[in-house]
């Protein structure tokens, strides 16, 4: 995966979504007949507002029709599931043809779309507010937000929606390149040239995410809370992420509403298959793979115990994990770093102890060798959740670790460590919520935390 300049592809600077906001699903859509009528309807009164506004001349031709309908239910789609859902958020799109490249867009990125916007602004129907986007410094800036306005919220009222009125959620291109991290805002979002390596790493995706259609996957709602946000089960859309501009870097497959739920919350409450899943996480992963590549045997030890540190094991996992990121080696600690270590530790004294501890894979310090390693670490994720599809098991991925049904431990657990030592080239580890799930299926001395 290269980077391509070209008009279709272009490199454009990014743009940030604003606090609060989220980006717009362009891929939702009327399920009901309800939804469907108010839907319809407000295509009707952005057609008769617009041609009140600027008349046209003769009719739209049936493809421009089509178009013009499909761009006002995905937007709309989007904020009447909002609406039912209670939790008014604003969502984020862009208004331009520039952004996002090209590759990245959706059906409702089209001449079209700042016209229906504009329309069905609080200046025109009134169902949404818009605050357009801008460039900031440095190139950085937002994207236009949308929020629905209280007409929206009480037509939807009106019209007695429930939470499956609108489906969907799922489509778009699979494989984002992102760019290096600039020192203000985010990573800008690169176009690349289609090469048969993207063609066999999206068919990985894609069937990971066909299977994931149509999986069993649910929430207990008698174990959330009056202040749990119920999750978006339909919302199961995952996209790999390269990073630094190229394919060998990071890699980490993103989205799936599981990833998005508070942590106890997903483990208490997720059902696959009506059963409750369980979380298998692989341990000390990017230390071990550190070690796979340098060639070297892996210490018999918890490699973030380093001596003189021994109460301070968070600490070292994330200053290692800093270590193995940087490009320059680190002379002050990180954001929010300092915490985990007390007032009377430097960052040198930290860096010093770690690569003593870890003399085999010093060199790799302050290399930038964490990319690499992240992208070994999302081919052994993305193996494994193909593989498990081939077996039909249903694993949701978070990082480094899946969520599986209780009784797809021990296969699932298996297939992880397998994949792991092959790509890895060293041994994995293996640790689970509940910590009981492995211990009758994988033997002890394969499980660490």
């Amino acid at each position: 995966m290269t980077e391509t300049t070209s008009t279709d592809d272009s490199i454009v600077p990014a743009k940030t979504i604003k606090p609060d906001d989220r980006l717009l699903n362009p891929y939702r859509y009327p399920i009901t007949d309800d939804a469907k009528r108010l839907l319809s309807s407000i295509c009707e009164e952005v057609d008769v507002q617009q041609q009140a506004h600027k008349p046209r001349r003769r009719q739209r031709k049936a493809t421009d029709l089509n178009t013009f309908r499909a761009t006002v239910v995905a937007v709309m789609s989007d904020l009447v599931r909002q609406c039912i859902e209670g939790e008014i958020k604003g969502v984020s799109l862009s208004r331009s043809n520039d952004w996002p490249p090209v590759r990245y867009q959706s059906p409702i990125h089209n001449k079209m779309l700042a016209g229906v916007l504009d329309a069905l602004s609080e200046q025109g129907l009134g169902y949404l507010q818009q605050t357009s986007g801008q460039w900031g410094f440095d190139g950085e800036g937002h994207l236009t937000s949308l929020r629905p306005t209280k007409k929206l919220q009480d037509a939807v009222r009106s019209a007695g929606l429930s939470y499956d009125a609108i489906g969907g959620g799922c489509g778009g291109e699979v494989l984002h390149l992102q760019g290096p991290q600039p020192r203000f805002g985010r990573a800008p979002l690169l176009g690349y040239d289609e090469t048969p390596e993207t063609n066999a790493l999206r068919h990985q995706v894609t069937k990971v995410n066909d299977w994931l259609t149509t999986a069993e996957l649910s929430v207990d709602e008698d174990l959330l809370s009056a202040t749990d946000q119920f999750p978006d089960l339909g919302d199961r859309w995952l996209v790999r992420r390269f990073t630094q501009g190229t394919v060998e870097a990071g890699g980490r497959l993103w989205g799936g509403f599981w990833q998005g739920m508070k942590k106890d919350l997903r483990r208490k409450a997720l059902l696959i298959d009506d059963e409750p899943a369980v979380e298998l996480d692989f341990g000390q992963a990017g230390a071990r793979i550190l070690y796979g590549i340098a060639g070297v045997p892996v210490p018999d030890t918890d490699l973030y115990a380093v001596p003189g540190f021994e109460h301070h094991r968070d600490g070292v996992k994330a200053a290692l994990a800093s270590m193995t990121f940087a490009n320059r080696r680190l002379v002050r600690f990180p954001p929010g770093m300092k915490a985990k270590f007390g007032k009377t530790h430097t960052m040198n004294k930290v860096v010093k102890a770690v690569e003593n501890h870890h003399r085999p894979i010093a060199h790799l310090f302050f290399t930038g060798a964490g990319h690499h390693a992240q992208r070994i670490e999302s081919d052994i994720m993305v193996e494994t959740l193909v593989r498990l599809v081939d077996l039909g098991v249903t694993a949701l991925p978070i990082h480094d670790a899946v969520m599986v049904s209780r009784a797809s431990a021990a296969v699932a657990g298996g297939v992880m460590l397998d994949v792991f030592e092959k790509k890895a080239g060293v041994a994995g580890q293996l640790s689970s919520f509940p910590v009981d799930v492995l211990k009758e299926c994988i033997a002890d001395e394969l499980c660490g935390g």
